[in-house]
């Protein structure tokens, strides 16, 4: 390093100015000569000699405590920093460095899986690969603790590193994982072919816009393990450089790409940040929240302070919150007074990741604001403040949708998880969970001799469906639904049934009946949740097809009202996303026919 700064007198300012400027458009002759490069240097020989430069002097000033004259001092009082670094447990010492740091590689596999469940989403991810590197030591007891976790976590933003850790285990979880994987890679391979055939102008549609809406999510939620090729076709995409793909296409295809945290995808997201555009920077800011890379955030902070429009503000500040920088707190906190409740939903996202203990109250209040309260749900999960178990055991032990007892569920799961590893108590005395409420209810009650004729019709229903007589299959299920009303299986037998023949109007109507029979007994089971909700979404883009947007709007909704848990993590996200999607195409054109009405 002293030999380096010792050659000559070096003009330091000029050099920073060079390496923040660029290289084109500029006479480095002299540069060059004073750094004792050939005149025939390349300008890659040239940055490198400066961020030698750059670097040597920087590792010069090391430890004289030197500081920037224009930069503020550090706060004196610990109140002055954020909420995430004012935590001085385990919680809020965990990754950080210096003395008081704690290093995940010191902490045992119980506080891991707490950590997966409770800590915040570089933490959760973290403790996850950590469990991976773990796994093969791992005993008997420390590999139940994680197969529970794997099982109770269905977060879709932990979907590729959870999947992950299911391809190593043993068993029918393992197995079934890896067939997973094995159809993903056979999707990816043929879509390579198909993109190779776009880009030569013989295939006229965007390879991944074709696709089904599910099929779609499947492959985008393993961005990560995509080879280069495609990578790079996505950005070429969501830049517009095909030629062909649609503004809102685009908008799309990044809202698929929002759990991406591929580092790889960075250029083009920053490129997008600075668009201009607010929907497509909300999108680029929630992408670059989960890419856990330092070179986010100039251009998120450009953007928190170019953009006036709330709800794209709020949503950039949760992703700087992600990213440590803590500047949009209070303007956010301003938000959640507001009569917008796209605008509160957005100001809930950003306490994501900049809320702490302090606004808990308040975000426990918004549990009463309908259009808010899955967000605030959400969002107490992860400041996992204790305080709010109370209203959260309420909402789910009474909630009216299963979509909410779920949310409920899994926030308590998040905070008692926060409080395990405080140290403190997290006992839930006094707090019974809303499916045993629903499984010890009392029930009106069939007598023994029709329960065992509605049995006997069932049976025969399995058999006749057996031997592929569908339609008598279903007539004896009928019947033995009809028997004993308070039974689900035999309508949700009927549900699945259509469902697998393509029949998705038919598989909602007998779903349905089946959730009034008993909404737990559907939810609860895998195979019938995964049907149901893949029913609503399939007939949604049937309707949609027709020009029926409000009705697959309607359907949506209501799949969205369901406990969905046990459905796969792409087919959930797909069903949000077109939500949202649907929701802006009605909103446009219920706003372009007020234009419209406005100048007649």
């Amino acid at each position: 390093m002293e030999a380096l700064s010792s050659r000559f007198e070096p003009d330091l300012d000029k050099a920073y100015e060079i390496l923040r400027d660029g290289l084109s458009g500029v006479a480095l002759d002299s540069t060059r000569q004073e750094l004792k490069l050939s005149e025939g240097a390349s300008d890659l020989e040239l940055a490198r000699s400066l961020l030698g430069l750059a670097a040597a002097s920087s590792l010069g000033e090391l430890g004289k405590g030197t500081r920037a004259p224009d930069s503020e001092p550090p706060p004196d009082d610990e109140e002055a920093n954020s909420t995430q670094s004012a935590d001085r447990s385990l919680v809020g010492r965990i990754g950080k460095s210096g003395r008081d740091g704690v290093k995940l590689e010191e902490i045992d596999i119980a506080s891991l899986t707490d950590i997966a469940v409770g800590g915040s989403l570089k933490q959760r991810r973290a403790a996850l690969a950590r469990i991976g590197e773990m796994l093969d030591e791992l005993g008997r007891d420390e590999l139940r603790q994680v197969t529970e976790m794997l099982d109770s976590v269905r977060d879709v933003e932990l979907a590729l590193d959870l999947e992950s850790l299911r391809e190593r285990l043993g068993g029918a979880r393992g197995r079934s994982a890896r067939a997973d994987k094995e159809n993903w890679r056979k999707s990816v391979q043929k879509l390579s072919g198909t993109v190779d055939v776009f880009w030569d102008g013989e295939h006229v549609g965007e390879p991944f816009l074709a696709m089904e809406g599910e099929a779609r999510a499947r492959i985008l939620l393993r961005v990560r393990e995509l080879p280069d090729a495609l990578c790079a076709h996505l950005c070429a995409v969501l830049e517009g450089d095909d030629g062909t793909t649609s503004r809102e296409d685009r908008r799309a295809l990044l809202e698929s790409l929002r759990f991406a945290a591929d580092p790889r995808l960075l250029p083009t997201l920053v490129t997008l940040l600075d668009s201009g555009s607010s929907p497509i920077v909300v999108e680029a800011a929630r992408s670059l929240r989960r890419l856990d890379d330092a070179r986010a955030l100039p251009a998120l902070q450009r953007a928190y302070d170019r953009n006036a429009v709330h709800e794209t503000r709020a949503v950039v500040a949760s992703a700087l919150g992600e990213h440590g920088d803590t500047r949009g707190l209070e303007y956010v906190r301003e938000l959640l007074e507001h009569d917008s409740d796209a605008t509160v939903a957005a100001a809930l996202e950003a306490l994501d990741t900049l809320g702490g203990r302090e606004d808990t109250k308040v975000v426990v209040a918004l549990l009463d604001r309908r259009g808010v309260k899955r967000a605030a749900l959400h969002t107490l999960a992860r400041i996992g403040d204790a305080r709010a178990l109370e209203e959260l055991h309420r909402i789910a032990q009474t909630g009216r949708s299963g979509a909410d007892v779920a949310l409920a569920e899994d926030a308590i799961a998040a905070i008692t998880a926060r409080m395990r590893l405080r140290g403190e108590d997290a006992a839930e005395e006094g707090h019974t969970s809303s499916f045993a409420i629903e499984e010890h209810e009392e029930r009106p009650r069939t007598s023994a001799g029709i329960r065992f004729r509605a049995f006997r019709r069932y049976i025969a229903g399995l058999f006749w469906l057996a031997l592929s007589a569908k339609r008598r299959g279903i007539g004896r299920l009928e019947m033995a639904a009809e028997l004993r009303p308070e039974w689900a299986q035999p309508r949700a037998l009927i549900g699945l049934t259509y469902a697998r023949q393509g029949r998705h109007a038919k598989a909602i109507s007998a779903f349905r009946r089946a959730l009034e029979s008993d909404h737990i007994a559907v939810e609860r089971n895998p195979v019938f949740a995964r049907a149901l909700a893949t029913s609503f979404l399939k007939r949604a883009e049937e309707v949609e097809r027709d020009g029926r947007r409000d009705v697959a709007l309607g359907l949506l909704g209501e799949a969205l009202d369901i406990d969905l848990r046990r459905t796969p993590a792409a087919l959930r996200f797909e069903l949000q996303r077109k939500r949202r999607e649907l929701k802006r195409l009605v909103s446009g054109k219920s706003a372009a026919r007020l234009s419209i009405g406005g100048t007649r």
